[in-house]
């Protein structure tokens, strides 16, 4: 049996998570891969947009993101490359309306209707 400091590898929450409907938004209208990432969301145990911003800014996350079960070694890959590029640019997005409206532990914005910058 390994150590949790050896084995990287996050095991799913046992019960079923819904997502937050800031984050089920951003899935559901950005990406056509919705599925699949759904499952790599879970997988990471990403929730909420705060968990998406936190996971998606280490660099093991948003390489091992594109493989069933986090698995880059030999693992089914689970998004095209064109996917994967729009889902390493959430963080981009994320880092951009925090420039823009400052921290989100400061302001909540809800990106479905607060987009804008005027």
């Amino acid at each position: 049996m390994t150590s949790a400091s050896t084995n990287p590898q996050k095991a799913p929450r046992s019960k079923v998570m819904r997502f937050d409907e800031e984050l089920q938004y951003l899935v559901d209208t950005l990406f056509t891969c919705k599925a699949n990432l759904t499952i790599a969301l879970r997988w990471f145990n990403i929730y909420t947009m705060r968990d998406l911003h936190r996971e998606l800014g280490k660099d093991d996350v948003r390489r091992r993101v594109r493989f069933k079960d986090g698995d880059e070694n030999g693992g089914e890959e689970l998004f095209d490359e064109q996917e994967y590029e729009d889902i390493l640019h959430i963080c981009s997005y994320l880092n951009w309306r925090q420039n823009c409206w400052g921290r989100v532990e400061m302001v909540k914005i809800d990106i479905r209707t607060e987009t804008s910058r005027e």
